[in-house]
């Protein structure tokens, strides 16, 4: 949907999405992307994917940690 988007209507985006790798396995990336215009119409789409899943999980645990209470 966010390519649809970026594509149909112009809109750049950020977000986080999980994704399922080709084993299998669920990962966390920060896709990011904006739309390239040629001549007043969408063309291209230029944009990143980066790998963030060990941070999400640090700070997924990091909240868990601080709802119990735990220094």
């Amino acid at each position: 949907m966010l390519f649809h988007k970026a594509i149909q209507d112009g809109i750049a985006f950020n977000e986080r999405l999980i994704i399922l790798t080709a084993t299998g396995e669920e990962r966390w990336v920060m896709a990011g992307g904006k739309p390239i215009y040629e001549n007043g119409e969408i063309t291209k789409l230029l944009g990143t994917f980066q790998d963030i899943h060990d941070q999400v999980i640090a700070e997924t645990m990091y909240d868990n940690i601080r709802e119990v209470g735990l220094p």
